[in-house]
C-alpha cells in the first residue's frame, strides 16, 4: 500500500515537472520566435530586393588552379636493386619477364568479398616478380632484403607477405641487399 502511493506520488510529480518544462518551451518560442518571424515576414516590412552580383565566369576558370602535389620520382629502383636488377638480367637470359616494383594486388586475387582482405595487399610491393613468357604467369617473387627488413614491423610484413605468396603458388626469394651480386649465385637461386 505504501508502496503504492510512492509511485503514484512519483508519477504524479513527473507529470507536473513535464508539463512546467512544456508549457515553458512553448512560452519561449511564442515570444522570441514569433517576434522574429513578423520582423521577417510582416506584411508591412519593406520588401528588399539586392540585385545579383555580376559573374565572371571565364575568369573564375583561369582563377581556379588545383592544387596537385605531385612530381616525378627520380628513380623506380634504388642503387641496390639497380645494381641486383642488371645481375637478374642476365641471369635470366630472355626466359622470364621482369616485373619491378611489383604491386602485390596485381599477381595476386582475393578469393573473398571482404574489404579488409584486399586491403591488406594493397600497398605492399614485392622488388622483383619473374613472369613465364607463356601468359605473362608470375613465376617467382624476389625480395631483396636491407636493413629495414630486420624491424619488427618489416618482419610481420615480410611473414605475411611470405605466406600469402606461398598460399597463391608463387615461389619466394629473399636476397640480402647488397651494392654487388654474383651472377653464379643468382642463378643457382632461379633453377632451385
Amino acid at each position: 500500500m505504501l508502496l503504492e502511493m510512492f509511485v503514484t506520488l512519483v508519477v504524479w510529480l513527473v507529470r507536473l515537472i513535464w508539463k512546467a518544462i512544456y508549457r515553458s518551451f512553448n512560452w519561449f518560442r511564442d515570444k522570441f520566435y514569433k517576434i522574429e518571424f513578423d520582423k521577417k515576414f510582416s506584411m508591412n516590412a519593406p520588401l528588399e530586393i539586392q540585385p545579383l552580383p555580376e559573374v565572371d565566369f571565364k575568369e573564375q576558370e583561369e582563377e581556379k588552379e588545383v592544387y596537385l602535389p605531385y612530381r616525378k620520382k627520380s628513380f623506380l629502383l634504388t642503387k641496390a636493386e639497380y645494381n641486383f636488377d642488371k645481375v637478374l638480367q642476365e641471369a635470366v637470359q630472355d626466359k622470364y619477364y621482369i616485373g619491378r616494383q611489383v604491386p602485390l594486388s596485381s599477381i595476386i586475387e582475393v578469393t573473398s568479398n571482404y574489404k579488409p582482405y584486399r586491403s591488406k595487399i594493397d600497398k605492399k610491393t614485392i622488388d622483383f616478380v619473374l613472369f613465364n613468357k607463356a601468359g605473362y604467369v608470375p613465376y617467382l617473387a624476389i625480395e631483396l632484403d636491407d636493413r629495414s627488413h630486420s624491424r619488427w614491423d618489416r618482419i610481420k610484413r615480410d611473414e605475411f607477405v611470405n605466406d600469402v605468396l606461398k598460399k597463391a603458388g608463387i615461389k619466394v626469394v629473399h636476397i640480402k641487399n647488397s651494392y654487388t651480386y654474383q651472377l653464379e649465385e643468382i642463378s643457382n637461386l632461379l633453377i632451385s
